[in-house]
């Protein structure tokens, strides 16, 4: 999963940092433009793999008395430290001694959606803090953590029935969103819309835990999978590329890629082909068991240092050859990456770990 996690983390750093390069007459920046702009895709995966541990973790302890107790206090520690302690430098440190400027009026002004994990919900109000766009999916992820505990509980055995029904759901809400002309940023982070991915991972827990569903989807993955990929490049084709706000992708594109991440990740777990024996080697790489160890951090921290750097960067890389434009783009996502990396080890270390040893104290695992 830490493999997962490292893949991700990267595609995500790759997307954000490639939006120095525009689209260019040249067919290498043409098609270096569309892998970068869909690189959205790692957030995808990622909401893919909380599905699928959170729902786990749920499943293993639903007769634990202290159910709830230990899955939120867990959570907490985990991911409040840096969250809370990355906003009071961003909206309240900075805006302090960088003096009055129209960033530090949108940090008072806005500021209050990221304090309550609401800043998924900025789009509609065309709000926002820049340099913070991408804390939306973390919002999301914390909406989900509030429901899922009691989702999975009450719903016992049916649960995976309800996970399922979800995947429906979500792209049949996006659909009517689209046609009542909502905006396409709100359709993209609305937590409900992308339930669909958290609803995936779930069911490849459930895979992975009842015999019922091994023999509906372990047994099926390949079938289910050719089904799939032939659907994505149905997709793909029809909106020349995967950009996140193309029609296709944002309505139907959005789902055929978890169920795709949800089917991949079940068969990289107990591999028997040349292929998933390939895919599960690298997952256990130890550079990108690293990238996942430390993806939260890098996560949080590497868009703030992005948006400082990328009006610069960008008018640099549009001044440049062809050639030069691909080197520049890569390098400086590279620098970005490298930067980030260094600031979660840094963050692990000094910080966050000492949150984390205090889980077993006040919410043992079961």
């Amino acid at each position: 999963m830490d493999g997962w996690r490292g893949g991700a983390i990267l595609v995500v750093v790759l997307h954000n940092a490639g939006a120095v390069l525009y689209g260019g007459a040249t067919l290498p920046v043409a098609i270096a433009h569309i892998v970068l702009t869909s690189g959205w895709v790692g957030v995808q995966l990622f909401f893919v793999l909380s599905g699928f541990l959170i729902t786990g973790i749920l499943l293993d302890s639903q007769k634990h008395p202290a159910y709830f107790k230990n899955f939120y206090i867990r959570r907490t520690l985990r991911i409040f430290p840096l969250y809370y302690g990355f906003l009071a430098i961003t909206l309240l440190v900075v805006p302090a001694v960088s003096g009055p400027s129209a960033w530090a009026e949108s940090t008072r002004a806005d500021g209050l959606w990221y304090w309550l994990y609401l800043s998924n919900w900025t789009p509609l109000l065309e709000s926002g803090v820049n340099g913070l766009q991408h804390l939306w999916s973390l919002g999301a992820e914390e909406q989900f953590y509030l429901v899922w505990p009691a989702l999975v509980l009450v719903s016992g055995r049916r649960f995976p029935l309800v996970a399922l029904g979800i995947v429906f759901a979500a792209p049949a809400i996006r659909i009517g969103m689209f046609v009542a002309g909502f905006d396409l940023d709100y359709m993209y982070q609305f937590t409900v819309a992308r339930a669909d991915a958290f609803a995936v991972g779930a069911l490849m827990a459930v895979t992975v835990r009842r015999p019922d569903w091994t023999r509906v989807v372990w047994l099926r993955r390949r079938v289910l999978f050719a089904g799939v990929s032939a659907g994505l490049t149905v997709v793909l084709v029809l909106s020349r590329g995967f950009a996140q706000y193309s029609p296709p992708v944002l309505l139907v594109g959005q789902s055929l890629i978890c169920i795709w991440f949800g089917l991949a990740m079940l068969s990289s777990l107990s591999p028997h082909g040349r292929i998933e024996r390939g895919i599960a080697s690298l997952l256990t790489s130890v550079w990108l068991r690293g990238l996942g160890k430390y993806s939260y951090a890098i996560y949080v921290l590497h868009f703030p240092l992005h948006a400082l750097m990328r009006s610069r960067v960008a008018s640099f890389v549009q001044d440049a050859g062809p050639g030069t434009q691909l080197a520049m783009t890569f390098g400086y996502a590279s620098a970005v990456l490298a930067a980030s990396t260094a600031m979660a080890l840094a963050s692990w270390h000094l910080y966050e770990k000492h949150f984390l040893a205090l889980k077993s104290r006040w919410a043992p695992r079961p």
